[in-house]
C-alpha cells in the first residue's frame, strides 16, 4: 500500500484544491492518520481545518475526544491549536478566530443539515476564504456524503457548497469502503481527484486473517425469526464467558466485550436483553451443571493441562463475570433512545460489557476489547458489501495479549459466504488501487458481476451507474 501524505504532499498545488479519497481498512487506524494530516496541514501552513466527525454524535463525539486528546494545549508552527464542537462555535466570534494568525482551529461538525447548513452560513456570510488554505477531511465519506438523488441529496449539496467556497486546499474523503465513492457518476462535484490508501501494520487482524486464523462459527437464525435468536444468543454467550474466564486466567489484567449486532431498533434491543439477562442468571444458578454439559468448556479442558485447581479457578471467574454482570447491570443497549447508556459505556471502566445494537455499532465506533461479536443480521438478497464490511468491528489490533485467540465471530451461513466474498473484493481493490480511478472503477463493475452472496453498494447510486 502507499504512504499517504506529507508536508511536502500536503502543501502541493498551494494555489489549487484538490479532492483525495483516502481508503484504509476498518479499524487499522484511519483517524490516527487523520491526527497526522491535520498535523501536517498546520506546518504547511493551512490557516484551519473542517472535520466532519461521522453522522452519529456518538461517532462525532468519539472523533472530537480523540482531537482535543492529541491538541489540547499544543502550540505548532507558531500557532495556538483550539479544537470546537458545533456547540462552542455557537458561543464565539468565529471570524475572530479564523482571522487570527495565532490559531489553527479545528471545527469538528455532525454530519448532519442542521450543522452543516448552519457552519456554511457562518463562515461564508461574514469570512473572507480568499486568502485562507483550508484543510476539510470528511470522515465515513462513503456514507452521506454521497449523492444519491438527481435533484442534489442535502448534506452532499452543504459539503459541495463549503468546498466551493474555499480557494484553496484540499478535501479529504476517509473510509474503508469506497466503493460508492468509486462507483458514483464522475461527473458528480465531490468525485476524487485521486485514491490514497494508508499502509497497515503487521499487527492488523483484517479479513484474511479472520479466514485463515477460522474465526468465524455458524448459526442458525434466521432475520426476524426471534424464537432462533434464543439458541444463538444462549451459544455465543456461553462462549463468550468462558473465553473471557479463560483469557483472564491466561493474561490477568484484560477487559471483555460481546457485541450484539441487530438491525431492528430499541424493542428487539431490550428483548434481546432479556434473552441474555435469564441466561446469565441460569448459570449463576446452575453452573456445575451448565460447565458439565458445555462445549466450549470442554474444549478448553481439552487443549489444557486440566488439574483441579484449573476447573476450580475456572469455575470462580465464571461466576464473578456473572455476578459482575447482574449486580452492575453491564448490559448497555446503544441506539438513539438510550443516551445514557451509551454515556455509560463510553467511559470504558467497565472490566466486562455486553452491548447490544445496530446501526450505532456498524460505523465508526472502536470496539478494542472485543472477544465475541453475533450478528443477528441476515441479509434477504444480496448483502452490501460496504454496509457488511463496516459491520466488521472484530478487525483491529488484536495480536496483544493473544487476544484473537480467545475470540469468535457467530453469523448465519449466507452471512459468512458474504465476508467470504468481500475479503475477495478487499484483496481486489488493494491490488489495483494505484491505477487511475477509472479503472479501478471498471474492474470493480467486473468483479460484482460474478458475485452470488454481495453487491458493492446498496446505494442508489449503485444502479445508474451499472
Amino acid at each position: 500500500m502507499v504512504e499517504f501524505i506529507n508536508c511536502k504532499e500536503i502543501n502541493k498545488k498551494t494555489s489549487n484544491k484538490e479532492k483525495i479519497l483516502l481508503v484504509g481498512e476498518v479499524q487499522s487506524g484511519k483517524t490516527n492518520k487523520i491526527l497526522q494530516i491535520i498535523q501536517q496541514s498546520i506546518l504547511a501552513d493551512y490557516d484551519m481545518c473542517i472535520f466532519f466527525g461521522g453522522t452519529s454524535n456518538l461517532l462525532n463525539d468519539q472523533s472530537y475526544d480523540r482531537v482535543l486528546k492529541k491538541f489540547e494545549n499544543m502550540n505548532l508552527n507558531q500557532k495556538k491549536i483550539k479544537s470546537y464542537k458545533i456547540e462552542s462555535i455557537k458561543n464565539i466570534n468565529l471570524k475572530s478566530v479564523i482571522s487570527s494568525k495565532e490559531v489553527f482551529p479545528i471545527l469538528v461538525i455532525l454530519k448532519a443539515k442542521n450543522q452543516l447548513s448552519f457552519l456554511e452560513k457562518e463562515l461564508f456570510d461574514n469570512i473572507n476564504f480568499s486568502n485562507k488554505k483550508v484543510l476539510i477531511i470528511d470522515d465515513e465519506a462513503d456514507y452521506a456524503s454521497i449523492n444519491t438523488r438527481k435533484d442534489n441529496s442535502k448534506i452532499f449539496h452543504l459539503i459541495s457548497e463549503i468546498y466551493k467556497n474555499i480557494h484553496s486546499g484540499k478535501l479529504i474523503s476517509v473510509t474503508a469502503t469506497p466503493y460508492a465513492n468509486i462507483l458514483q457518476n464522475n461527473t458528480n462535484y465531490l468525485y476524487p481527484d485521486k485514491i490514497n490508501t494508508i499502509r497497515t501494520n503487521k499487527n492488523y487482524t483484517g479479513s484474511n486473517f479472520f479466514i485463515s486464523n477460522k474465526l468465524y462459527q455458524t448459526i442458525a437464525a434466521e432475520k426476524n425469526e426471534k424464537k432462533s435468536w434464543t439458541k444463538s444468543i444462549n451459544d455465543a454467550l456461553d462462549f463468550w464467558i468462558i473465553s473471557t474466564a479463560k483469557y483472564e486466567y491466561d493474561s490477568k489484567n484484560i477487559k471483555s466485550e460481546f457485541l450484539i449486532n441487530i438491525d431492528i431498533e430499541t424493542p428487539s434491543h431490550e428483548q434481546i436483553k432479556k434473552i441474555v439477562l435469564e441466561h446469565i442468571n441460569n448459570i449463576k444458578k446452575f453452573c456445575p451443571q451448565w460447565i458439565k454439559k458445555n462445549q466450549y468448556y470442554d474444549k478448553i479442558l481439552s487443549t489444557e493441562n486440566s488439574t483441579q485447581n484449573f476447573k476450580n479457578d475456572l469455575k470462580e471467574m465464571i461466576m464473578k463475570i456473572c455476578l459482575q454482570i447482574l449486580k452492575n447491570k453491564l448490559i448497555f443497549s446503544l441506539n438513539s433512545k438510550n443516551k445514557q447508556k451509551t454515556n455509560e459505556w463510553k467511559t470504558d471502566k467497565y472490566k466486562y460489557s455486553i452491548i447490544i445494537g445496530g446501526h450505532l455499532l456498524s460505523r465508526g465506533v472502536t470496539f478494542k476489547h472485543l472477544l465475541t461479536e453475533l450478528i443477528l443480521n441476515l441479509p434477504e438478497e444480496k448483502a452490501s458489501a460496504d454496509t457488511m464490511l463496516q459491520r466488521a468491528r472484530w478487525f483491529g489490533y488484536r495480536l496483544e495479549k493473544n487476544q484473537y485467540k480467545y475470540m469468535k465471530i457467530f453469523m448465519n451461513e449466507r452471512t459468512e459466504k458474504s465476508y467470504f466474498e468481500i475479503n475477495n473484493l478487499i484483496n481486489k481493490f488493494y491490488k489495483i488501487c494505484n491505477n487511475p480511478i477509472f479503472f479501478i472503477k471498471k474492474e470493480l463493475i467486473d468483479f460484482q458481476k460474478k458475485q452470488k452472496f454481495i453487491k458493492l453498494t446498496g446505494k442508489d447510486i449503485y444502479a445508474k451507474n451499472l
